[in-house]
């Protein structure tokens, strides 16, 4: 047995201690008679429990254990068994007798009469077993005395606060310099077709990840990379669940629910064209052969994608042919005490000399690697005893040379250092695979369930103290990668765990996990405590589930034993994952003991009645199983059970009226239950439920007007986006009541009275209630109020009068000043200086009561927008000017704002505050340009109707991005220097207008490259103008310009500077007759047609260029287009008048995408090569007669989709010799192409084929078979197709047929046994291959994936 394992058993041992201790003085268990054999038991536990205490190994454990060790081991993994189901069976007892005397309910229960008598048995077992352990005393002193111990000091479970552990790493100690590296090599131009690989190798622990979540995140990525997608691949590397894991990060849906040609298909699409970075985390694959298949689903991505992978071993890093390959080094000695310090918490200014010296000497012995550093120093968080810190310092599990071995040795020692609670909570994380994202509220459930998170009092929580033991593990990095998600209403936590920790983790366990339903030996069937079985496709040996404790079962398919499973074993969890069963394995009822459930992405339907054999559940999980409607009539009799949840269970209407007898029911979650249409009156009965979210549930309309006022024991309810609510009941009764969430409530437009006699609420959450028109008077009594989030409701006529007493609010989102002398004036504002993150405010007359504000005192508001209010006559219009300007003026922000709106301002001038300011001194005039918001980095100036000139703005050095719209009367923009502007947006601005983009320095005319002046944006990226028929832009584009759009604009001149451009999108209403309008006088409003192209020279770097909205005037494009010669992507988009492309194109070598969509009078296409391209899409072009010969000099088109071209005479043989063609789509053909041309049998690399709305096709290329490759098929709306060519039978890479909408079809080939996925809809066939037909049925009854449509 290893010293972990020893660990382990003390920590199983100390809990199962005190249990007893617990249960000995219980009536239930002196009717049932074992009270002495329990005292017994205490005092030998006690004899080994002390032992085990004062042990800490020093050496490694040898291979062999002493026999009584391993007995030891089993008997107490038994008799922690007997009293998890003793305590269930105490507090099953407890209950049913609350108003009876506990022996008489014995007397009449016959059944647990026999259950408890061989419980007793089983008791008096153990019993012996312990006692002739612990009389081997011989044995036990020799061990005992050739085992080092050391005055271990007992580990006390403190944490200070709790450590920040981000999704954003906002900076890495010791990083930088191979982080900038890295960047380098990734934003280096491609030399090579296939995509560039850049690997970091290093020991686990080394923080390969941590890196490349750094390099992520920095801003250089984000500008050179489009998209970037993360997959942690693990030891587990298959091509096809790896494909899996990069679906799920491309399109944030499970890949349990597609197919694998699905799968390729999205990603290709995701991937098109978009230069992308791929980070594939933890990756272990030797083989060659499988990253070659891998990669070929990433050809579809643009030239200089990347992708960063991260390995411990370097042979990885050779066979997938890495470009660059970074040997990560440990951290340096300085490096490591700045880690230390900031993960222990504590500062070297804070620490005497003694703990200086003692943690240095920890680090040392931590040789630079991260993740130990961050492990023990995450032990030592609050720890002020010099003896603590000393201990950690002399173990001996760190005097190994090898560093890997000492990095192992550290996060023992760190498991050695944790509580026995938190050993077992650590170990069960294991049971997931590597990667895995666990959930919070789940995890701590499961730590309930199995009884390790045990209350010191009765003052806390459960739930709580499992909370502390979540971040006590954080802390120490135990687990990582904290990740929380607002978007379902509530906060999903999730995290994971580390690599190595989960590797420790079933070391620990050693025989009692198993990772496979393989048959083994009987010892070892009967040592099996956890099964892991991720994924399954076999039948699983039914005597693993003997001494079971926890499942974890994840697969496409259905769970099946070898064996039916035996009655009453002592399993505590189940977690089934991607279980295609329409119903739940009835094997679950079997375990009576069953204390947590979690079904998710199933097919099941219902929870059977059966399953109300499982008594103690005490948690049920269901979720995203869509097709989930039913729960059993008779869940009332799980008197247990403390939390139901049901999440995206789409077909669920209604809960059972038992619910109501389920009087332990503490949490209750109803999320995105779409079909939900009632709550029964019978809830009202639960009166220990404290918590209610009832989210997203759109088809109630309604809640049970008594539940509310009954239930008083509630602390949180949670009614967000259940939008078809309108009317909220009369009564909020609950004494408890803190949190009330009510968003998205778009139809509620008054509060119930009754909330203002919520005396402890401190959180009302009322965001984007926009039908909410008044709040209740009394609200300004809710003196505990910390949130009272009004944002998004829109129809708020004002806030009470009073409103100014809720000191204590933090977020208000909203502050609305009413007409009438109920609502509170903008003076009350004052007060609530405790304000933070946004306020939105609705501006009033009175500049005297916006000064007394105070808006620049709040310096935790870091958005605020300014809304004015519209004035009715002209002569309000007038008067309101200056009282206007007056209020602006006084409502100056706080100094630490970071974003800011001013919408429908009716004054001549910005505010004093964001202009700059006039100094006089020795009578010359200074202009004082100090930077006044230093963190303002986005702004938007909206509707300033009598706004002329926009100038003189002040200093603003961290401003992104600046929005101007709708200033009808704006003639001049002349602002900045502004020297982080990257993003600039004009809209709606209709005036003659002149941009100005550089201002003098020194003095004299400012002339484009003059050394007398500065840019005024010299970081602009991208420039969106919409709207702008006049705008003068003086005197020439910022050279950093990389992204233009034009929309309903005529813009000059485009200066040639303009090289640096990337991306230009043009889009213009029906009177303008080029794409974009570059003219030489400004004032011409409408040009001639393609003699304004000539700008086109100028734009040396265009990558991407798309053309929309064109009228019938543009018949054309340029033969300037020919200078484009980097641009890899043109669109062009509803240009009607458009007839022609020109020739030039085929001089564009850098060419890879063309898409043509909605140009009517398109007739053709030119006949030129365009060898580099990859994707041509042609899409609704009714003219469109013929394909070009030259077609079949395309040798590197990857993609090819041609639909709705009503005149196109026949398909071109030519398309059977695109050589690199892998996605081929053919729709809305004419009714004169009745065959698809019989060269496709040529397409040799091609592996999606789409044929769809062809009403005269009537049959599909008789070759078929000769595309070896094909993996996916779709055919659809092809009435006349009669039947499948007999080749289809050779192909043998097919996996997914899809047949929708083909009437006349009657049947399949005879052969399918290489498909994995089938879908059939509305024809004939369905019925033939519907399940349980006779024998057509058995065709395809061997599919993972069958899905009929009806």
């Amino acid at each position: 047995m290893t010293p972990m394992e020893v660990a382990l058993l003390s920590a199983v041992m100390k809990p199962a201690a005190n249990k007893l201790v617990s249960l000995i003085g219980s009536e239930f268990v002196s009717i049932v008679g074992v009270t002495k054999d329990l005292c017994e038991l205490r005092d030998l536990f006690g004899d080994i429990t002390a032992w085990l205490s004062a042990v800490v190994v020093r050496t490694e454990a040898t291979s062999s254990s002493p026999h009584w060790l391993k007995q030891l081991k089993a008997v107490v993994n038994d008799f922690d068994d007997l009293l998890y189901r003793l305590e269930a069976d105490k507090h099953k007892a407890d209950s049913a007798c609350e108003n009876h005397v506990m022996a008489n309910w014995f007397c009449t229960k016959p059944k647990p009469i026999l259950s408890h008598t061989k419980m007793v048995q089983e008791i008096k077992e153990i019993k012996k077993r312990f006692a002739k352990i612990v009389r081997q005393r011989t044995e036990f002193n020799a061990i005992a005395n050739s085992t080092l111990v050391t005055n271990h000091v007992q580990p006390t479970h403190k944490t200070i606060g709790e450590m920040s552990i981000l999704t954003n790493t906002t900076y890495v100690i010791g990083r930088d310099e191979v982080k900038y590296s890295i960047i380098s090599v990734l934003k280096e131009a491609d030399i090579q077709e296939r995509i560039s690989i850049i690997s970091i190798v290093g020991l686990g622990g080394s923080g390969k990840t941590t890196l490349a979540k750094y390099i992520c995140q920095d801003g250089k990525i984000g500008k050179h990379f489009e998209v970037v997608y993360w997959v942690h691949v693990s030891q587990e590397f298959n091509v096809e669940k790896l494909l899996g894991k990069l679906f799920e990060s491309v399109s944030d849906e499970k890949s349990e629910l597609h197919t694998f040609q699905h799968m390729s298909r999205k990603i290709s699409q995701k991937l098109s064209a978009r230069k992308f970075l791929l980070v594939l985390d933890d990756v272990w694959n030797e083989d060659k052969h499988d990253w070659e298949q891998f990669e070929q689903h990433l050809n579809s991505g643009a030239p200089g994608s990347k992708i960063l992978l991260t390995t411990r071993d370097k042979n990885v890093a050779e066979v997938v042919e890495s470009v660059e390959v970074v040997n990560l080094a440990v951290l340096s000695d300085d490096d490591s005490w700045k880690l230390f310090q900031q993960s222990s918490g504590w500062a070297e200014e804070g620490l005497d000399s003694e703990f200086i010296e003692v943690g240095k000497d920890i680090v040392k012995k931590c040789a630079g690697m991260p993740i130990a550093i961050k492990s023990l120093a995450g032990n030592l968080q609050g720890k002020r005893d010099i003896k603590e810190w000393q201990s950690l310092r002399d173990s001996n599990l760190l005097s190994n040379k090898d560093i890997q071995h000492r990095v192992l040795e550290s996060l023992k020692l760190s498991y050695f250092h944790l509580t026995d609670d938190l050993k077992q909570c650590c170990v069960l994380c294991c049971i997931f695979p590597k990667g895995y994202s666990i959930n919070k509220e789940h995890l701590i459930s499961q730590w309930i369930t199995h009884g390790f998170v045990t209350p010191s009092d009765g003052s806390r929580q459960q739930e709580d103290i499992g909370n502390d033991y979540f971040h006590s593990l954080l802390n120490i990095s135990f687990l990582q990668d904290l990740v929380e998600d607002y978007h379902t209403g509530r906060v999903i936590v999730t995290c994971k765990m580390h690599d190595l920790v989960h590797d420790l983790s079933r070391q620990i366990l050693q025989d009692e996990i198993f990772l496979t339903p393989m048959k083994s030996t009987n010892d070892h069937n009967q040592m099996c405590r956890y099964l892991s079985l991720a994924p399954c496709y076999e039948k699983v040996e039914s005597k693993l589930f003997s001494k079971l404790r926890a499942l974890f079962l994840t697969g496409r398919g259905n769970f099946a034993t070898d064996k039916p499973i035996k009655k009453g074993y002592c399993v505590r969890s189940i977690i089934l994952e991607d279980i295609w069963e329409t119903s739940v394995p009835l094997f679950i009822s079997k375990f009576e003991y069953l204390g947590y459930l979690r079904i998710s992405n199933s097919r099941c339907q219902e929870l059977p009645e059966a399953i109300m054999g499982c008594w103690n559940l005490q948690a049920i999980h269901v979720i995203e199983c869509f097709r989930f409607a039913t729960l059993p009539e008779s869940i009332g009799k799980l008197r247990k059970l403390k939390t139901l949840e049901l999440s995206e269970t789409m077909d669920l209407e209604s809960l059972p009226q038992s619910i109501g007898d389920c009087h332990n029911l503490q949490s209750l979650h109803l999320d995105r239950c779409l079909s939900l249409n009632n709550v029964p009156e019978s809830l009202c009965k639960n009166d220990n439920l404290q918590l209610l979210n009832i989210i997203d549930c759109y088809s109630l309309q309604h809640l049970p007007s008594k539940t509310f006022g009954l239930l008083r024991n509630l602390e949180k309810i949670n009614l967000s986006k259940s939008a078809s609510l309108e009317v909220l009941p009369d009564s909020f009764a609950s004494d408890q009541l803190h949190t009330l969430k009510l968003s998205g409530l778009t139809n509620l437009a008054v509060l119930p009275q009754s909330i203002t006699s919520l005396s402890k609420l401190e959180r009302l959450d009322l965001q984007g209630c926009r039908g909410l028109v008044e709040l209740p008077e009394g609200i300004v009594n809710l003196k505990r109020l910390v949130v009272l989030n009004l944002q998004g409701c829109s129809r708020l006529l004002g806030l009470p009068a009073g409103f100014g007493r809720l000191t204590r609010l933090e977020t208000l989102g909203l502050f609305v000043i009413g007409e009438s002398s109920d609502h509170a004036r903008i003076s009350e504002l004052g007060s609530l200086d405790r304000l933070s993150g946004t306020l939105e405010l609705s501006i009033v007359k009175d500049p005297d009561d916006a000064e007394k504000a105070y808006l620049k005192r709040k310096s935790n508001i870091h958005e605020l927008e300014l809304l004015f209010r519209n004035m009715d006559t002209e002569i309000e219009q007038e008067a309101g000017m200056e009282q206007e300007t007056a209020v602006l003026n006084a409502l100056e922000p706080p100094y630490e704002i970071k974003v800011m709106r001013i919408w429908n301002y009716k004054g001549l001038h910005l505010p004093g505050w964001l202009t700059k300011k006039t100094h006089w001194s020795n009578k010359f005039e200074k202009i004082v340009d100090l930077p006044h918001f230093p963190l303002l980095t986005r702004m938007s100036l909206g509707s300033l109707p009598k706004m002329m000139h926009l100038t003189g703005l002040v200093h603003l050095p961290s401003l992104q991005s600046l929005s101007l719209s709708d200033i009808d009367t704006l003639e001049s923009i002349n602002i900045g220097p502004f020297p982080s502007l990257t993003s600039l947006s004009i809209d709606s601005m209709p005036g003659s207008l002149e941009l100005t983009t550089t201002r003098a320095v020194l003095g004299g005319e400012t002339i484009c490259d003059g050394e007398e002046t500065q840019c005024c944006f010299p970081c602009l990226s991208e420039l969106y103008i919409h709207g702008c028929p006049k705008l003068n832009v003086n005197p020439c584009f910022p050279t950093s310009l990389k992204r233009l759009t034009l929309e309903n604009s005529i813009v000059w001149p485009v200066h040639p500077q303009a090289d640096n451009l990337e991306s230009l999108s043009c889009g213009n209403s029906n009177w303008v007759s080029s794409c974009l309008t570059l003219v030489n006088k400004p004032e011409i409003a409408i040009p001639s047609c393609t003699c304004d192209w000539e700008f086109l020279q100028n734009l040396r770097a265009l990558s991407f260029l798309k053309i929309t909205r064109r009228n019938e005037e543009l018949t054309q494009l340029p033969e300037s287009m020919r200078s484009l010669t980097t641009l890899k992507q043109l669109i062009i988009h509803q240009c009607r008048g458009l007839r022609l492309l020109p020739e030039c194109l085929g001089e564009l070598g850098s060419l890879q995408k063309i898409e043509i969509t909605d140009c009517k009078n398109l007739s053709g296409l030119p006949e030129i090569r365009l060898g580099g391209l990859r994707s041509l899409i042609l899409s609704r072009l009714p003219r469109l007669s013929h394909l070009p010969d030259s077609m079949r000099g395309y040798t590197s088109l990857q993609e090819l989709n041609i639909s709705g071209c009503d005149a196109l005479q026949q398909l071109p043989e030519g398309l059977g010799e695109l050589p690199s063609l892998r996605r081929l789509s053919i729709g809305k053909l004419p009714v004169y192409i009745t065959a698809t041309p019989e060269s496709l049998q040529g397409l040799t690399s091609l592996r999606y084929l789409g044929i769809y709305n062809c009403d005269a096709l009537h049959q599909l290329p008789d070759k078929l078979g000769e595309l070896h490759f094909l993996t996916e098929l779709h055919i659809e709306k092809l009435p006349s197709l009669t039947c499948l060519p007999e080749s289809m039978q050779s192909l043998t890479s097919l996996h997914s047929l899809s047949i929708i909408d083909c009437d006349a079809l009657t049947s399949l080939p005879e052969s399918t046994e290489q498909l994995s996925a089938l879908m059939t809809g509305k024809h004939r066939m369905t019925r033939r291959y519907k399940r349980g037909a006779e024998n057509d049925w058995l065709l395809i009854s061997h599919l993972r994936h069958v899905e009929t449509r009806v």
